[in-house]
């Protein structure tokens, strides 16, 4: 069994890739940061993007059911619209190889924000014309 300091060191070390990732995606949001832990009101572990609260997990089991519980609550505490939990996948070193876990409710939320958006005209990489979310006829 890995020794506690060993599983915050793994903790913080997934942290800070995700950190990395997301200032590397994100340049202009400039305080993308590791949260300091705060105990029974946690608030997540990444802080910086207005509203969203992020917990990392860097695990050798998943523990989904019990992440997704504890992001939810995190949420709550930060007073967040949006919580996920993005866990390391198993053989990636890359946070964009990892996963990223959230409630049904959560999800069903952010597609209402994407389908509101009427800016919003491709998602995934597709062409515009396959990937038009928004409801509204293209030109």
């Amino acid at each position: 069994m890995p020794s506690p300091q060993y599983s915050k060191q793994k903790g913080r070390d997934g942290e800070n890739a995700v950190v990395n990732t997301l200032r590397q995606a994100f340049p202009w949001l400039r305080f993308i940061e590791r949260k300091r832990l705060t105990g029974s009101q946690d608030q997540g572990d990444i802080t910086g993007i207005p509203g969203v609260t992020i917990e990392v997990k860097n695990a050798k089991t998943m523990a989904l059911a019990s992440w997704v519980d504890q992001t939810e609550a995190e949420k709550a505490n930060a007073g967040n619209d949006i919580g996920v939990c993005w866990h390391k996948r198993k053989g990636k070193t890359d946070p964009l190889d990892w996963y990223v876990t959230m409630s049904g409710a959560q999800w069903v939320d952010i597609l209402g924000l994407l389908v509101n958006d009427q800016s919003v005209t491709s998602t995934a990489g597709l062409p515009s014309s396959q990937g038009n979310v928004s409801g509204v006829q293209e030109d």
